[in-house]
């Protein structure tokens, strides 16, 4: 009896095997086990990369385009017919008479303009295709002293990207598409602007692409603000994770997002979030975030004129600060070596020019907050006299990089 007995006993005990996947071995170490899943959960955490570039949505493409406007209109009527010469042959089209409208030409690399016989006195659209490249107002000068947005990382949320283009290829630490979207020259430009080699105002900075789907896709769709606010959610998850030099320091997205737009209130509250954690967040309606010292607007500048001198930029808009954005040469979304040139600019051109000379401040003085740089955005800028018997104010990056050298 004893012997059945403890065959029994052994038949019914355990191996350490069977017992650790037991309900029994489960229930007597919870805690431990939730410990060690904890554990894993976070070292796979960290041990994913914050960064990637993600390709595998394809992205279909928006082709060139060109319209030549109505000469009989008014200036002021002529740059929002635009006047678009992109992959064509215009070369049989006499523009000899058209004066001072010719300065609302944009083109790309690939066009055939007219001969120089067939073209106002005095414009060349070689030189305005070189000139456009320098973001101007001294910034080139500042990149000689080794002020370059160097050590410091950007966020630009817009329609898709061509990555491969060579003015920002090699700044790309992050690509994702969120949503439908699709390339076309809005991207690119933008991109360029910022931290493009040779185009940009900060040609060393980083860059985080996040492609929404900028625009509706088809005329049956609407403007959704969805998409950028996973992309803003993304950002302020990223620098959760970022050492802090390592973090995104500013978000350019090139249009504006209004409170009455539907979610355009969760909007407000993730980009005001991100201001106060030091990120600035640049969108076409920046007054909204932070009041009057944002009331930016789009300055031109003719095509043949000295991007340096201040004297050459004006504005059509009723806003007393202003940017370049006109008269600037742009990567375009063909090829890598594709550009466009934009006689006439808008609030799109003027985001990425102050995040790019947040960019270079920030380098120069690493603990500046975005209301401060706005502030002095504003106060040391140049007085222009205008037409109206006003003044506008013109960013003056050289000036704010002086000025934030002395606060050191």
């Amino acid at each position: 009896m004893k012997k059945s007995a403890k065959k029994v006993q052994q038949k019914n005990k355990k191996t350490k095997k069977e017992y650790f996947f037991s309900w029994e071995c489960i229930k007597n170490n919870t805690v431990n086990i939730l410990v060690i899943v904890s554990a894993i959960l976070l070292f796979n955490y960290f041990r994913t990369p914050v960064f990637k570039i993600d390709t595998t949505t394809k992205l279909y493409f928006e082709t060139p385009f060109t319209h030549i406007p109505n000469f009989d209109d008014d200036e002021s009527q002529i740059s929002w017919n635009w006047f678009e010469v992109m992959s064509a042959d215009i070369t049989k089209i006499d523009l000899s008479n058209i004066g001072n409208k010719i300065n609302f030409l944009s083109f790309d690399t690939n066009a055939m303009l007219p001969s120089a016989d067939k073209l106002p006195a005095g414009f060349n659209p070689n030189t305005a295709l070189e000139n456009g490249k320098n973001p101007g107002l001294g910034v080139r000068d500042l990149h000689a002293k080794g002020i370059t947005g160097k050590g410091i990382t950007v966020a630009i949320i817009d329609n898709g990207l061509n990555i491969d283009h060579q003015e920002y290829k090699d700044n790309l630490l992050h690509y994702e598409t969120i949503g439908k979207t699709f390339i076309n020259y809005h991207g690119p430009a933008v991109t360029s602007l910022v931290c493009g080699k040779t185009i940009g105002v900060a040609p060393e900075a980083k860059l985080v692409y996040f492609a929404t789907g900028f625009v509706p896709t088809t005329e049956n769709e609407k403007f959704d603000i969805t998409n950028d606010i996973t992309a803003l959610n993304k950002i302020l998850n990223m620098n959760k994770r970022l050492p802090k030099d390592k973090r995104i320091s500013a978000v350019s997205i090139s249009r504006g997002w209004y409170p009455e737009n539907e979610r355009g209130a969760e909007f407000k509250k993730i980009v005001s979030d991100l201001i106060e954690s030091g990120v600035l967040v640049v969108t076409a309606n920046a007054w909204d975030y932070y009041g009057n010292i944002a009331m930016f607007g789009p300055a031109n500048r003719m095509g043949n004129s000295n991007p340096d001198d201040v004297n050459s930029y004006g504005t059509r808009f009723d806003m007393d600060f202003i940017v370049p954005a006109g008269g600037r040469t742009t990567a375009g979304p063909v090829n890598p070596d594709y550009y466009m040139y934009w006689g006439d600019g808008g609030w799109s051109w003027a985001v990425p020019y102050i995040v790019g000379t947040w960019a270079l401040a920030k380098q120069v003085y690493p603990d500046l907050m975005p209301k401060e740089f706005l502030q002095i955005a504003h106060e040391t800028g140049y007085r222009l006299e205008n037409q109206n018997g006003g003044y506008n104010i013109v960013i003056q990056p050289t000036k704010i990089i002086e000025y934030l050298q002395n606060k050191k």
